[in-house]
């Protein structure tokens, strides 16, 4: 059965916890905390909630995951025999991947793949309709809030369940690929951006929301007004609160000094403007979310852009540390899980250029190919373009000619002349 049709009527949000932790039970002091203030303290509890982090609550992390996700699914892609190094003719092969399904372009589930990849370090595909020789005819992305693995002491994982809204359904470890970055407490699941620093994602969430909360209350701190002498009288004390919310309450009265007639107390329970409107911190964990992203601010054009050398090495520096491994582990994924299918010579490679810095590598690696360490050939594939059918670009060559300054710029000097300078320099 075709997985569109499994799931085609499934929609909502999952119910399921963090799939290799427990979610922890909200204690009664932060229920209280919440009621008082009117505002809920964020906490991230499952893969849903980082994944609001990236779409919901933080806009630093959604343009963060953007550029990545452009970068990634803009890069060019190709499938090679890796013998002959000729692009495929498999037209089922080509049309799946230019067409995984027919509702995503192979652009848009990459795009989603880096999401997912960088904010949960998971992703999952589904290899859909897959014939006796494991081929299949389509390939859907899973959201990684709803897959639950199923661990297993011999085959590591048996089975994944995809559940929403209570519904169940059960893929065989063949029909799924399981992209993940290697989390090194968990030897199932991924980890993403999220989970090492969620203190950093929690505070710039609360921070929003206080400052949100801050201003609907009339940019004044919530509190409890008491008065001292009780009042027996209910109709003038419903007077007395209804104006006060009048005169002072709400975003019209904002600024205004309060005249209080009789003894009262006034107790502060929320933060203050100054707690919460720290500017200068807010702006320190957005920088950091982005440097968690790994997303220089020069790119994002916070700082730095005006200087063309600082900004030049931040794009090469983005490309190399953090869109380069991503397109590597999914070109190793596919290697292992999808392409034998279709035949054990083929390799989904992807072009380097542009991800690597060209200038820097031949700086690097033009003296070892002067001393006749390195191929033309293989300089070229380290710079990220494909070898050329050269026989001369195979070889290995030294640089051994040596000239003295005096006889640059000579062509076919005589000998006689060649005598004369090495002569005189003899002398010398």
């Amino acid at each position: 059965m075709s997985v569109f049709t499994r799931v085609k009527n499934l929609f909502g949000r999952s119910k399921d916890g963090r799939s290799h932790a427990a979610s922890s039970a909200i204690s009664d002091v932060k229920k209280y905390i919440d009621k008082i203030n009117g505002v809920e303290i964020h906490r991230f509890s499952d893969y849903d909630s980082y994944l609001k982090a990236g779409s919901d609550k933080i806009w630093a992390t959604f343009k963060a995951m953007d550029i990545i996700a452009n970068n990634v699914s803009s890069t060019p892609f190709n499938v090679f025999d890796k013998a002959s190094g000729e692009e495929t003719t498999d037209d089922g092969l080509i049309s799946l991947l230019q067409n995984p399904n027919p509702y995503d372009s192979w652009e848009e589930i990459l795009y989603l793949w880096s999401f997912h990849m960088k904010l949960v370090g998971n992703a999952y595909w589904v290899k859909d309709n897959m014939d006796m020789r494991g081929r299949p005819e389509s390939l859907y992305p899973l959201i990684p809030s709803y897959v639950r693995p199923v661990a297993d002491k011999n085959t590591k994982v048996s089975a994944y369940i995809y559940q929403v809204n209570g519904t169940t359904i059960t893929f065989d470890p063949e029909e799924i690929i399981h992209f993940k970055r290697p989390h090194p407490n968990d030897s199932i699941m991924g980890i993403g951006d999220i989970e090492p620093a969620e203190s950093l994602f929690n505070d710039f969430i609360n921070r929003n929301v206080f400052n949100e909360k801050f201003i609907e209350n009339g940019a004044s701190p919530s509190g409890i007004l008491i008065k001292k002498k009780e009042v027996h009288d209910q109709e003038e004390w419903e007077r007395v609160k209804k104006k006060w919310n009048s005169q002072y309450s709400g975003k019209a009265n904002s600024g205004k000094t309060a005249w209080l007639n009789g003894e009262w107390d006034y107790v502060r329970l929320g933060l203050s403007a100054r707690d919460m409107q720290d500017i200068e911190k807010q702006q320190t964990n957005m920088k950091n979310i982005f440097i968690q992203h790994g997303v220089p601010l020069s790119i994002i054009g916070i700082e730095g852009a005006a200087n063309y050398a600082t900004a030049r090495q931040d794009r090469i520096n983005f490309r190399r540390d953090t869109v380069l491994p991503l397109v590597r582990m999914l070109a190793s994924k596919l290697n292992r899980k999808l392409l034998p299918a279709f035949d054990l010579n083929l390799k989904f490679g992807f072009e380097l250029s542009g991800l690597v810095d060209v200038e820097q590598v031949v700086k690097d690696y033009m003296p070892v190919v002067e001393a006749g360490g390195m191929t033309l050939n293989e300089l070229r594939v380290k710079c990220g373009l494909p070898e050329t059918d050269n026989p001369m670009h195979d070889q290995y060559f030294i640089g051994a000619n040596r000239i003295p300054l005096e006889m640059a710029g000579l062509a076919n000097p005589e000998q006689s002349e060649l005598d004369k300078i090495t002569n005189l320099l003899k002398k010398q």
